[in-house]
This record gives structure tokens, C-alpha cells and sequence, in this order.
């Protein structure tokens, strides 16, 4: 047997090339969306986690000043 029985025909090899890189064109977007949206959640719950340690730092002074009615509806709102 000889080894160029087992290679591609180079039309084939551009035929498939063409094709796979048609493929893939479309995809490199997909990959930029998904960068997008993991930065988007990193980004979001950094904000959100410090809101809500904000809004207890706050309630912490409000127990430590005997606040009869601690106003606690910002940590609702965070944790939402």
C-alpha cells in the first residue's frame, strides 16, 4: 500500500478548508458573547456584594445605636 492512497486530494483539502472556516467565522462571535456575559456576572456581583455590605454595615449602626425601628430595606433590595 502506498501512503498517497490515504491522502486527501488537494480540491478536497480546500473544499473542506472553505467550509470549516465558513463554519467557524460565525462561532468567534459566540466566543466574544460568552467573554461579554462572564465579565457582565463578574462585574454584577461585585456591585451587588458590595451594596450588600454597605446596607449591613448600615443595620450594624443602627443596632449599635438601640434604633428602635431598624430600617433594614436596603438588604431586601441588595439580596433581590
Amino acid at each position: 500500500m502506498r501512503s498517497s492512497e490515504f491522502e486527501v486530494p488537494e480540491h478536497l483539502k480546500r473544499r473542506m478548508r472553505k467550509t470549516f472556516l465558513a463554519q467557524f467565522e460565525p462561532n468567534t462571535v459566540d466566543v466574544f458573547e460568552l467573554e461579554l456575559f462572564d465579565w457582565y456576572l463578574k462585574e454584577t456581583e461585585a456591585v451587588l456584594t458590595n451594596m450588600l455590605a454597605s446596607e449591613q454595615e448600615e443595620v450594624r449602626q443602627q443596632m449599635a445605636q438601640d434604633v428602635e425601628n431598624v430600617n433594614d430595606r436596603g438588604i431586601v433590595a441588595a439580596e433581590y
